[in-house]
């Protein structure tokens, strides 16, 4: 061999060794006696290379490929073949028990060397180590036999199917439920049109409707109790299954499926069912006859009372009196027992009704006491009965079932104490938004309980002491109805005795204050609808006069929208445009707010960050900040409440959760009137909406917003805010800034959700979660249909933009003889109107809105279609004659 040809060999990083024509050693590089830790100075020269691999003398590939002869070559490898790419080279690989120290798996490979004239002078044999790639092979195939032993003898049927629906394994069982004789019949079948292509009824199934798709389509699992599936002989089953999407990496390659055939289990639930309802007719059946038996039943018992009464009355014998005392007795016990179980079958019945009226909780207990001190029955047993000094007296509820449960509570108290006391206390457990809940005890120092009785004491019919000889009587039924009492009361009872100790019972109850009540009493007047909960306040438990909030929002659609609601409660509402105005706004204006309404997305400077400087004055530890957001997952909540905020109200404006959320932070005082400022504006008619807007819940959005022409403004100011948001959208993208974009499109989804833009919302939550991911498609898809809807809602909103366009438009008017007017009270609005609208400061909404209602005439309605058109030039300028009008200067 050249020189230049064995050195390449010696330093090759490829074991290999090379024989020349008489089987001797030529060349043995360095990577080979790295491989099988024999030296090349003891091989070279020498016709023995077969010592570097066997115990024994045998010949290696290359001596094979020399003499020309395979011969019987199984016994020295565990495989072997011919190279594909020479006829002449031998592949082979095995096993070796100690190469180097160490067990490996070789591949060897031996190619001829011939000289000019064809004949082979030398053979080369490069060698492998694949033993990791073996072993992963070996370990591969064992799982793959393990996973094929649980597939076969599992009960549970599996199969899988690829992304086009075809099965691409399944397991013995799952042939045997479909009623097919082994699982290769169902390879490579499209499942769904095997199995699930109907509905039990035989209604075609589509496949873009069935839930175990929902595993690749979806990227999530599904379980279904309750589908249909059908056999391989056309009969069907119940059936319950799980699908799963089945990964290959990140990426979803089909679906696994495991399902049961629950034939069984749903007609032993049909039987169930049926028993239990045939059980709870019987129950309500007896329940409601001797509900319905209540008159039927006391009419007589009181007619005989009353008779016994009168009859006491008469001339009697000492004899007569004393038959007649213990008639009355037993008459009086009697009633009290179909009483409890008259009041025990209305309960069960459903007929029983909780009162809501105004009464003094001062007067239930002196009527406990009056009531109970007479049962002590002149035994050594104190009375006592305490409530906190915080607990208010004026309530509202049900009176009697109260007192109906602590006289049970308190006759049994009595009745198993022989001497010692009896106490009777109240205290506030909590209280909040005009709602009380008071904690109860009745504790005595009689017998005490086990615990093995207390454990069945509030079941129906159930006595502490059951024997034949028990001492004391009672139908079992008291504290089984107290306790359902005090369940519709919003309270729990419980009770805690040791024998020889005496025992307390305790429950909890919750009753209105009767302050907030007050709208219900008699007289008070009558209760009005108002489904878009907008109503002017009035003396009703739903005003927040004298409430003064500060609205941190950025968009001016949603500014306006909840100034509109807000106020329309009485709220005083101040706005600031982001965080960093809320900040300016609090920490110098000197204002106590009553609670921040908090945007979470904003530029310059967000809600969180505001919040959380907003926190760090001590002054403000304890100001109520609600998010205002468009987005209610559980960790958007977490953010938020991390970072010092109070509670959460979603985008678009839920009118009873936004007031919910202000009464809990808030607890406004006593209603007042809400006075507008100055005379009520006389405005023209201003032009409605349509039946139908495509792309648009009217419905929805009158709803929420309360008025066609205030939605049909908003709808025009949204149009004109986004002429610009695809080019926006477009030009952030193309600078990289999926932030600004992402919040381009959360601003479109908010204020889109508060006008119900369905279609619009839909695209824009879909773009936003793109705009997070990393899927390039996606996000093209995305944002083509977003561009769409908007384009679309733009252009449905211009039908209405000619009405706006002529309203705006209309020339000016010399102004009509002005009313008298409070200039007082008009110039310092005007004047701080106008420093506004000369800076484009959106506030000056909110100033136009305290201002609005002091002014008449057509002027002001020109300057309110300026401002909802938010052109502040044409309405600085309109301004301007007013001003001049009723004789205000404003600044220059």
């Amino acid at each position: 061999m050249s020189e230049l040809s064995e050195n390449l060999l010696q330093f090759s990083a490829v074991p290999t060794f090379v024989i020349d024509s008489s089987h001797r050693v030529i060349v043995w590089n360095r990577a080979c006696e790295e491989l099988t830790g024999v030296k090349a100075a003891d091989m070279l020269g020498t016709a023995a290379s077969w010592k570097a691999f066997y115990a024994e003398k045998r010949p290696v590939l290359a001596d094979i490929v020399l003499d020309g002869s395979i011969g019987e070559l199984s016994s020295l490898y565990k495989e072997y073949t011919r190279s594909p790419l020479a006829p002449e080279a031998l592949q082979a690989e095995g096993w070796y028990p100690s190469l180097n120290g160490r067990e490996r798996f070789i591949f060897f490979d031996a190619a001829p060397v011939h000289n000019a004239g064809g004949k082979i002078i030398a053979v080369i044999e490069t060698l492998q180590d694949i033993t990791e790639r073996k072993w992963a092979e070996e370990e591969l195939r064992r799982n793959e036999e393990h996973i094929r032993l649980l597939l076969e003898s599992t009960a549970e049927a599996i199969y899988g199917v690829n992304l086009l629906g075809r099965c691409t394994f399944a397991n013995p069982a799952c042939a045997r439920v479909l009623g097919f004789s082994h699982p290769d019949e169902l390879i490579g079948k499209n499942m769904h049109l095997l199995i699930h292509h109907s509905r039990p009824d035989g209604t075609p199934y589509p496949v873009e409707e069935c839930p175990m798709y929902q595993a690749f389509r979806e990227n999530d699992g599904v379980h279904v109790d309750g589908e249909f599936l059908w056999r391989a002989d056309g009969t069907g089953f119940p059936a319950e299954y799980w699908s799963y999407p089945q990964r290959s990496g990140d990426k979803v390659v089909g679906a696994v499926v495991t399902f049961l055939d629950i034939t069984e289990r749903k007609r032993a639930e049909a039987e169930l069912l049926k028993a239990t309802a045939a059980a709870e007719a019987a129950t309500r059946a007896k329940s409601e006859f001797l509900a319905n038996m209540s008159h039927e039943i006391r009419t007589p018992m009181n007619a005989a009372m009353g008779m016994l009464y009168l009859m006491q009355q008469t001339e009697l014998t000492d004899k007569q009196k004393n038959y007649l005392s213990k008639a009355r007795s037993a008459s009086a016990s009697l009633l009290g027992i179909i009483n409890d179980i008259l009041d025990f079958s209305k309960i069960e019945a459903g007929k029983l009704e909780m009162e809501a009226i105004p009464f003094r909780l001062g007067t239930v207990l002196k009527n406990l006491g009056d009531v109970a001190s007479a049962n002590i029955l002149g035994k050594p047993v104190e009375l006592v009965i305490n409530t906190g000094a915080d607990v208010p007296d004026d309530l509202s509820g049900d009176p009697l079932r109260l007192g109906q449960v602590l006289l049970n509570l308190t006759n049994n108290a009595i009745k198993f104490t022989e001497q010692g006391r009896v106490s009777v206390g109240v205290r506030l457990a909590a209280s909040r938004d005009n709602q009380v809940e008071l904690c109860f005890s009745v504790q005595d120092s009689g017998i005490g309980m086990t615990a093995e009785q207390q454990a069945k004491l509030f079941n129906a019919f159930s006595q502490a002491d059951t024997s034949t000889t028990r001492r004391y009587g009672g139908t079992g039924l008291g504290l089984a109805i107290s306790k359902q009492l005090v369940e519709m009361m919003g309270g729990a009872i419980r009770v805690a005795s040791e024998p020889g100790q005496g025992s307390t019972f305790g429950f909890t109850a919750r009753f209105a204050c009767r302050g907030a009540a007050e709208a219900a009493l008699p007289g008070a007047g009558a209760q009005r609808s108002d489904p878009a909960g907008l109503a002017a306040p009035s003396h009703d438990a739903e005003g927040f006069a004298g409430v003064h909030v500060l609205l941190v929002e950025d968009n001016p659609i949603n500014q306006e929208v909840a100034r509109e609601i807000l106020e329309g409660r009485g709220v005083q509402v101040d706005v600031a445009g982001n965080g960093a105005e809320a900040v300016e706004l609090l920490t110098s204006s000197g204002i106590c707010y009553d609670a921040v309404f908090m945007d979470v997305q904003m530029p310059v400077m967000d809600g969180l960050e505001a919040t959380r400087r907003i926190r760090a004055d001590k002054a403000f530890k304890t100001l109520p900040i609600i998010a205002m957001t468009a987005s209610a997952m559980p960790s958007d909540l977490d953010l938020c409440l991390r970072a010092g905020m109070n509670d959460q109200v979603t985008k678009p404006i839920d009118v009873p959760e936004l007031f919910a959320a202000l009464r809990r932070w808030t607890r406004p005082d006593a209603v007042t009137t809400f006075e507008p400022f100055g005379e009520a504006l006389v405005a023209g008619e201003e032009p409605g909406l349509p039946d139908h807007l495509p792309g648009i819940d009217l419905s929805g959005a009158l709803r929420r917003l309360g008025s066609a022409p205030f939605l049909r403004r908003l709808l025009l100011s949204f149009r004109k805010e986004n002429r610009e948001t695809r080019d926006r959208l477009r030009s952030a993208l193309a600078r990289g800034d999926r932030e600004l974009a992402r919040r381009i499109v959360h601003t479109v989804k908010g204020v889109g959700g508060n006008l119900d833009l369905t279609d619009l919302c839909g695209t824009a939550l879909a773009l936003e979660q793109a705009l997070q991911g990393e899927d390039a498609g996606t996000l093209q898809s995305a944002l083509a249909e977003f561009e769409e809807k908007l384009s679309r809602v733009l252009e449905v909103i211009g039908t209405l933009e000619q009405a706006a366009a002529a309203t705006a438009g209309t020339p000016e008017k010399p102004l009509p003889d002005t009313p008298p007017v409070d200039r007082e009270r008009i110039a310092p609005l005007a004047r701080e109107l106008a420093t506004l609208l000369d800076a484009n400061n959106m506030n000056a909404l909110g100033v136009w809105a305290q201002l609005k209602p002091m002014l008449a005439g057509t002027a002001p309605e020109r300057l309110e279609a300026a401002m909802n058109g938010l052109d502040f030039r044409a309405a600085r300028k309109i301004l301007g004659t007013i001003s001049e009008a009723v004789k205000i200067d404003l600044p220059l």
